[in-house]
């Protein structure tokens, strides 16, 4: 079993994820916002995780076959994107909902309110985003 795509895959995502967490961590000490700080350890964690699997990998390279087929096999992985797509499909709708909601409960906060226009930003997004990456991707 060839595992160079896999550690390649884990290699960008520990790079990208602790590059992504380091500015947002010192964006926090600069400005002093403790959630930039906090949202730091997102990514930290997500960085960790794929630096675990990539040592995992070189100790144990036998156990953790079955996450490399998991990850690098292409009928595994349409069916995962299946499933993310069905669930995708469900949380714009509860976010749709999550929006209607908010505006027709509150409609004197309709435009200044700040979790309305987030709100309706990340709804906006959740219907403009999936089609850009599918183009992007191929």
């Amino acid at each position: 079993m060839n595992y160079s795509l896999y550690k390649k895959q884990r290699k960008i995502s520990l790079a990208g994820n602790a590059a992504v967490s380091a500015v947002l961590f010192a964006a926090g000490m600069v400005a002093d916002l403790w959630g930039l700080i906090a949202l730091a350890c997102i990514p930290l964690a997500l960085a960790l995780i794929s630096g675990i699997f990539l040592i995992m990998l070189k100790k144990y390279p036998k156990k953790m076959l079955p996450f490399v087929i998991a990850e690098t096999d292409v009928r595994i992985r349409s069916e995962k994107q299946s499933a993310d797509s069905v669930s995708l499909r469900l949380l714009r709708w509860v976010l749709l909902l999550v929006f209607f909601g908010y505006t027709f409960l509150l409609p004197d906060e309709l435009f200044t309110s700040p979790m309305w226009w987030i709100t309706a930003s990340f709804l906006v997004v959740s219907y403009l985003l999936p089609p850009i990456i599918a183009r992007v991707q191929k």
